[in-house]
């Protein structure tokens, strides 16, 4: 009797610290896919709820976004988000983001809790003919603080557009909150809900149970880890290198399929090259976070040649990446690469590094400082 009147008691315990539980914010509203007139803005939260966008011109909220598929709102118990769609090029708008807590969920019932209200944020849509855009290029974080505490407040020294996520910013992904933490939560807090970051996927993003959902965590235009878009003089390309050993490797247990799937981008790329946008952009900035250097250095290198032999052809001006864990500028060279390629350092404090990017119509100029503020080199990139 005494025990099973323990048991009762923890359970009516267990019951009152779930309840008493606060649904809150986890991470600041963050911004995905500024393409075509359209933003995504995301959100973590403590639990499950509805969740939508108020928005509108300059100071107004006077609109509200849903996020919705095949008829059913979204009820997520983590990511949210909702695309903001119509925007005018040039025009800023106002946002907050707002969750409405989901304590019951039953086929005939729902029951409601708090509701929640982020702060109120500002963002200018890109302008496609913009004549300048500014970005910043993070790689092989590993999910290290130390490294996020040296390299953010170098990037707040200066102006940036965009921030771009170039892989391996994790080690690996095990679980939904890992993601929330890890990623969603801090680049949230670099970009200060104004502006994107841009996800490039990593070898080490591919690592995980939870690598399969990676997507809930962020947006791409097109719901791939490959895909294109314009801001201002630059036509961006980022492309999923996948991972750096050969699909049959023990580590992978048999799970991964690689080759397949970089012969399916090999086929979006060579439509990707023979577009209107890429062949009109002033510049054409490739990202991806394995070097495409056309040098196979291992058996899994085979993808290397065609892939460089390809942008090489296509005239890409700039090709940013990362993964050796040492910064490094290789020159175009004759026969086999015709761009150049800048690789971002590694995962220490020792070497790791920030990538800034200012492009005009005319140029664009890279600098590459070390995580205590030491200018490593810099690239400049104009018209041909």
């Amino acid at each position: 009797m005494t025990i099973r009147r323990a048991f009762l008691g923890l359970a009516v315990l267990l019951v009152a610290v779930a309840a008493s539980a606060e649904f809150a914010f986890v991470s600041k509203p963050y911004l995905q896919s500024p393409v075509g007139g359209a933003v995504t803005v995301m959100w973590v939260t403590s639990g499950r709820c509805l969740s939508w966008v108020e928005y509108g011109e300059r100071d107004a909220l006077d609109r509200k976004q849903f996020h919705s598929r095949h008829g059913l709102m979204d009820v997520s118990d983590r990511f949210q988000r909702a695309t903001l769609t119509g925007l005018k090029p040039g025009a800023t708008y106002s946002y907050r983001a707002c969750s409405r807590e989901i304590v019951k969920l039953l086929p005939y019932e729902v029951a409601y809790g708090a509701t929640i209200q982020s702060d109120v944020y500002r963002f200018t849509v890109p302008e496609p003919d913009a004549a300048a855009v500014s970005f910043v290029v993070f790689n092989d974080m590993h999910q290290k603080l130390e490294l996020r505490d040296a390299l953010f407040p170098l990037a707040k020294q200066r102006p940036f557009d965009l921030a771009f996520l170039n892989g391996d910013i994790l080690n690996y992904l095990q679980s939904s909150r890992q993601a929330g933490t890890q990623l969603a939560k801090p680049y949230a807090e670099l970009c200060g809900g104004e502006r994107p970051f841009v996800f490039v996927r990593g070898n080490h993003e591919a690592r995980g149970y939870e690598a399969r959902n990676l997507l809930d965590a962020i947006d791409t235009p097109d719901g791939r880890y490959y895909y294109s878009f314009d801001w201002g003089p630059v036509h961006f390309v980022v492309l999923d290198t996948g991972e750096d050993k050969e699909d049959d490797h023990r580590e992978y247990g048999g799970l991964v399929d690689f080759a397949t799937y970089r012969a399916e981008e090999m086929a979006w790329l060579e439509r990707e090259v023979r577009s209107t946008a890429f062949k009109n952009a002033p510049f054409r900035i490739v990202m991806a976070h394995m070097p495409i250097l056309g040098e196979r250095r291992r058996r899994s290198d085979a993808w290397q040649k065609a892939w460089c032999a390809l942008l090489s052809e296509a005239k890409v001006d700039l090709h940013i990446a990362g993964h050796y864990h040492e910064f490094a500028i290789h020159e175009p060279k004759a026969g086999l690469r015709a761009y150049p390629v800048i690789i971002g350092g590694g995962s220490s404090l020792k070497t790791a590094t920030l990538i800034h990017v200012s492009a005009t119509v005319t140029a664009i100029d890279v600098t590459v400082t070390s995580a205590r503020g030491k200018t490593l080199g810099t690239y400049r990139v104009g018209r041909s």
